[in-house]
């Protein structure tokens, strides 16, 4: 069963009947536009500083949305999962895993906390609508204790405390910025790859190097927030590595497992760092 029901390519057949008659909307649209261009502007004697109707040559990127093929930006961002049971047992925790990765969702344990409980958790999720929908999904197939867990990032470059105000304070604040970069980065990846797409983990892997080679770069630091600091960019680096791993590991395996779990106790060092 694929997320949701149905493939991508199924929900074009659905909507569009077909590739082909999707194909054919784009051109007229294309040929209409060109057209009335053409005729206000060519016939006016105007030069090519215009653009068609509705073309803008501002290439800035609206407001909350993301490119996979160009890195995200830094800044505060909110993602969500799909808590789906506490478990004792390692063993049933397992088995709760398999039961969310059938349903075509990225899927971690948690480590055990203080009190000896590990949690499943599916996601993360870029938006509301999409966890609220995996949690109704999993409600049906018969899971129980299903609730959405948001997860706020907040990021502010800027408010580094004056302990850390060292000759490396200028070092942290681009940390902080690539940091926050990656953590983004690494929510789109997972969700495109458990949506069955083409998932690109380039900036990912970028972001990752860059932030092993500034903590290796800053290990004579000796302020307490500094090598907080460290601690979370080298495990980025870390966890980048285990991402690049795992790009064509299947999603149950010990590699992606580990991808995420490192990953999502990297989401918890980040949000504790920002909140002191």
């Amino acid at each position: 069963m694929h997320r949701f029901g149905r493939t991508a390519q199924q929900k074009m057949k659905d909507r569009w009947g077909g590739g082909f008659i999707l194909a054919t909307v784009l051109a007229l649209a294309a040929a209409y536009y060109a057209g009335t261009w053409l005729s206000q502007n060519i016939g006016a004697g105007k030069t090519g500083t215009n653009n068609p109707p509705g073309v803008s040559t501002n290439t800035t990127k609206p407001t909350g949305t993301t490119s996979p093929a160009a890195s995200v930006q830094p800044g505060s961002f909110t993602l969500h999962f799909v808590q789906a049971g506490n478990f004792a047992s390692p063993s049933n925790a397992r088995r709760r895993l398999q039961d969310v990765i059938d349903h075509d969702y990225a899927a971690l344990v948690t480590p055990k906390t203080a009190a000896g409980v590990m949690k499943v958790m599916a996601g993360p999720f870029l938006d509301a609508e999409s966890a609220a929908a995996a949690k109704e999904e999993l409600k049906a197939a018969g899971i129980s204790d299903v609730f959405v867990q948001t997860v706020s990032l907040t990021h502010n470059s800027e408010a580094i405390p004056a302990a850390a105000m060292t000759n490396k304070s200028t070092d942290v604040k681009g940390g902080l910025d690539t940091l926050n970069a990656y953590l983004h980065e690494v929510a789109i990846w997972i969700d495109e790859k458990a949506g069955g797409m083409a998932a690109d983990s380039t900036n990912a892997a970028k972001h990752g190097k860059a932030l092993g080679e500034l903590a290796a770069k800053m290990t004579d630091e000796k302020d307490a927030k500094v090598q907080s600091f460290i601690k979370m960019a080298t495990a980025a680096a870390d966890n980048a590595t285990a991402i690049e791993a795992s790009a064509l590991a299947e999603p149950g395996s010990v590699d992606y497992q580990n991808a995420l779990t490192s990953y999502y106790a990297l989401l918890d060092s980040y949000q504790t760092f920002s909140a002191k």
